[in-house]
């Protein structure tokens, strides 16, 4: 009877113990999951980022190539070159 006892404690004990296993796998099944998940956003956003980047470098390269096309631009480009030689030289000079 003791031994009955004891295989019957030893039993309700191995079952409490299946249990909690199984209900800690289905929770690390649960959080793998939900990480997936998770990663998956960040790597979208991360594209959805550098999507938006290139676009606006894009935009800002274009926007600067079309206003050195700009005949009034360039002689103000050359304008202040030629004044920062000038300002450069006399400060050399003296």
């Amino acid at each position: 009877m003791d031994v009955t006892k004891g295989l019957f404690a030893l039993s309700k004990e191995t079952a409490q113990l299946e249990s909690e296993a199984f209900v800690l796998k289905q929770q690390v099944q649960v959080a793998s999951e939900l990480k997936a998940v998770l990663d998956s956003w960040v790597r979208y956003e991360q594209q959805a980022k550098e999507s938006e980047q290139a676009d606006l470098v894009k935009t800002v390269m274009e926007k600067v190539q079309a206003s050195l096309k700009d005949e009034k631009s360039q002689k103000d480009i050359l304008a202040n070159a030629v004044a920062e030689v000038e300002s450069t030289s006399r400060v050399k000079c003296h």
